[in-house]
This record gives structure tokens, C-alpha cells and sequence, in this order.
């Protein structure tokens, strides 16, 4: 996810805001990537964030990948579904199913690190620590816009351990 923030960003400076330019060599042209509407771009982000939770999943299952890169791009899904929806509930979901990723993937990080295993450190921890409280305040934030009430506990998941992840499949 980092680097493609850092592609994206490198990529904006290089596009300026007209879109890509002409003299710009870019190799292969990606369907859609000319174009200037947001809600088009946004859908074509989503297709394929979908393809990759897909294939990563196929990639769990075979016991060739851990789910780490799966859990984390099942986050971006639902924050990218969330950037092309503005009906309220429709958003609280989807930023619960964020937020709900994200601990999980916080609670295995801090588990993996409690028991030693390599690849799993201090700042993998903090990060997906990070992602966490960033969804909480989507979430906090969603529920403000509409004027509901805040409870403490409101939008956190109960019983993080024990349920499934939600379904990020395409819909």
C-alpha cells in the first residue's frame, strides 16, 4: 500500500491535472486511465482491487502467500468502495468492514510478534495500529456527518477473534 501511494503521488506530479500527456511514454495504456471522471476512475480501481483480493485469496487457500497481503488489500477494497458511495449506512458498513479488517490484522501482527516469528516487527505492528484508529475515525466521522449520537463503543467490532472476515468478493 505504501508503494502505491508513492507511485500515485510520483504519478500525479507527473500528470499534472489535464490528465497524461501526450509526450508521455507510459508503455502500456490501462483502460480508463485517460479519463478525467472520478466515478469511472474509482470503479476501475475497485475491479481491480476485487481481481487482487481474488487471486490472493486463491494464493491463501493454496498455501502459497499468508494472509497478511489478503487482509490488507480487503481493507483498501472497502475504502475504495467507500470513496464511490454516499449513502450513509451503505458508508458505515463499509467502514466497518475496513475497521474490521484492520484489527484483525493488528491482533495477528501482535500475536506473530509475541511468539517470534520473523517478518513481523515493531513497526508492522504500529502501522497496522495505525490503520486501525484511521478507520475509527472514518467511522467517528461518517456517523457525525449524519448527526446520530456517538456511544463509546459504537463501531467497534465485538468479538474480533471469532468472526469471519466479511465478504469483499465482487457484488
Amino acid at each position: 500500500m505504501r508503494l502505491l501511494a508513492a507511485f500515485l503521488l510520483l504519478s500525479i506530479s507527473a500528470l499534472g491535472q489535464d490528465g497524461i500527456p501526450d509526450d508521455l511514454d507510459v508503455g502500456l495504456r490501462l483502460p480508463g486511465i485517460t479519463s478525467t471522471s472520478i466515478d469511472e476512475i474509482n470503479q476501475i480501481r475497485i475491479d481491480a482491487l476485487e481481481d487482487a483480493v481474488q487471486a490472493l485469496q486463491a494464493r491463501v487457500d493454496e498455501g502459497l502467500d499468508t494472509v497478511s497481503g489478503m487482509m490488507q488489500a480487503q481493507e483498501e477494497l472497502a475504502i475504495a468502495r467507500l470513496d464511490i458511495t454516499h449513502v450513509h449506512q451503505e458508508r458505515l458498513d463499509l467502514i466497518e468492514d475496513a475497521l474490521l479488517v484492520a484489527v484483525l490484522r493488528w491482533q495477528r501482527t501482535t500475536e506473530l510478534m509475541r511468539v517470534g516469528v520473523s517478518g513481523s516487527d515493531a513497526a508492522m505492528e504500529a502501522q497496522n495500529r495505525a490503520d486501525v484508529y484511521r478507520c475509527r475515525v472514518l467511522w467517528l466521522k461518517e456517523k457525525a456527518s449524519a448527526g446520530t449520537p456517538l456511544k463509546l463503543k459504537d463501531g467497534i467490532p465485538k468479538d474480533v477473534g471469532t468472526v469471519k472476515f466479511p465478504k469483499f468478493g465482487r457484488q
